[in-house]
């Protein structure tokens, strides 16, 4: 009789033993094994969004790397594909945190950089995920370069401010000149008396102090005019240049530099 019971319980155990057994096997077969089926010539972000929300991570994983294969994937397409991607690691590294931040923090970043503009809500909502979601955009933002200057067809020229500063010295010499001949005129004409000859070589060459004043003054108002124009049209534009001569106008003086 006791050895009947003591069978008895041996039997008892070893069926626990072998049941218990089993289970584990067929679990560890589930998870490491469970199906992963979609259309492998079509894959789709909704299709992956299943896997993932039935914590398929692996065939989640799959469907999304194939789609991200695509050459032709529209932005955002493709990020929307790296952030769940991003989601599927986030959950498949759960017991992990330095895994769980190498593989789920690189894909965020080339969400971000496929698409700057998307402003919708993540999933998951863990706080964790969005602290890797923010880290990405300012590792993105920060190392943008800053926006390159664009150079429009209408920036204005320099040659014709330059054009215009030359003909208002040269008028403004020719009035001095004209200026200092009319008075040494006016002068020998009171020393000789009052010789008629000498008052008309006058009368010319204050005549052509006049005209040469004239100019000076029109030269110089379009002169004035020309350099407004060049200094209000460049502001915007790209930096442009004459020879070497450059030109930087800024809000309260104006640089200068020539390149040899």
């Amino acid at each position: 009789m006791p050895n009947s019971r003591l069978l008895l319980f041996l039997s008892t155990l070893l069926w626990c033993l072998v049941f218990v057994a089993f289970s584990r096997m067929v679990g560890s077969a589930d998870d490491s094994s469970r199906p992963c089926i979609y259309d492998t010539d079509a894959p789709s972000l909704e299709s992956a969004k299943i896997s993932l929300g039935s914590l398929n991570y692996e065939c989640a994983e799959l469907e999304l790397k194939d789609l991200l294969k695509a050459s032709s994937l529209a932005p955002e397409l493709k990020a929307d594909a790296h952030r769940l991607l991003a989601a599927t690691y986030f959950g498949m590294y759960a017991k992990d945190s330095a895994q769980r931040r190498g593989m789920t923090l690189p894909h965020l970043i080339q969400a971000h950089l496929a698409n700057r503009s998307w402003s919708g809500e993540l999933d998951p909502k863990s706080p964790g995920f969005i602290k890797l979601w923010e880290e990405a955009k300012w590792t993105v933002d920060s190392a943008s370069p800053p926006p390159a200057t664009v150079a429009h067809s209408n920036c204005p020229r320099l040659v014709f401010p330059l054009v215009g500063t030359g003909v208002f010295v040269a008028s403004t010499l020719w009035y001095i000149a004209g200026s200092n001949t009319a008075e040494d005129d006016w002068h020998a004409y009171e020393a000789s008396g009052g010789d008629p000859g000498l008052y008309d070589t006058y009368v010319s060459s204050n005549r052509t102090r006049k005209w040469a004043g004239g100019t000076a003054i029109v030269s110089g108002a379009v002169c004035g005019y020309l350099w407004w124009r060049y200094l209000a049209g460049k502001r915007g534009c790209e930096n442009s240049s004459t020879g070497g001569l450059t030109i930087h106008p800024a809000s309260d003086r104006l640089v200068l530099t020539y390149t040899f």
